[in-house]
């Protein structure tokens, strides 16, 4: 892959692309967790497949739409993908760069909190991913220049039992 076709899915994204955190089942933990994913959506298939191509991940899939409207499909990457196709077009974002860096943020405390926890992770951790999670659903209000300061206050709020430290949550006790 080369800088052209890293800046063409970087505005491509910019236009036509989302960024979604899906809420999973419930876990057999009784907390609840999310999943992030990416997706650009367009009526031109070649060009969705290109970027398949590109990247080498996610799937391209058909979507549903009622006549009179064109078919429409969507290529979609899920979680780590996600985050290395975000962090490697993120210079070149205009629209969703602030959206983009919560989401890698996101990604990364779920696979730190998995690296410290292992499988079952303490109900807290639950309630950091909603807090992030919000954030990334409220990302209009925040500025990116704020975007430290808030993190700053969802870790200072809540007492939780970790402190982000160096852009890894660590455990306190």
């Amino acid at each position: 892959m080369n800088i052209a076709e890293i800046a063409y899915t970087a505005g491509f994204f910019d236009g036509e692309g989302t960024i979604t955190l899906s809420l999973t089942p419930p876990l057999k933990s009784g907390g609840v967790s999310y999943q992030l994913s990416i997706a650009i959506s367009n009526t031109n298939l070649p060009v969705l497949l290109k970027c398949r191509d590109i990247w080498q991940v996610g799937t391209v899939k058909s979507v549903s739409v009622k006549p009179p409207r064109r078919p429409q499909w969507v290529w979609q990457v899920k979680a780590n993908q996600a985050v290395y196709i975000l962090k490697t077009i993120l210079p070149y974002l205009q629209i969703k760069k602030s959206e983009a860096e919560i989401a890698i943020i996101f990604q990364e405390h779920k696979q730190h909190a998995k690296k410290v926890w292992g499988k079952y992770k303490p109900m807290a951790h639950f309630k950091r991913e909603a807090d992030l999670a919000e954030l990334l659903l409220n990302e209009r209000r925040v500025k990116v220049s704020n975007l430290d300061t808030e993190l700053d206050n969802i870790l200072k709020t809540n007492q939780l039992p970790f402190i982000y430290e160096e852009g890894y949550y660590e455990r306190t006790a």
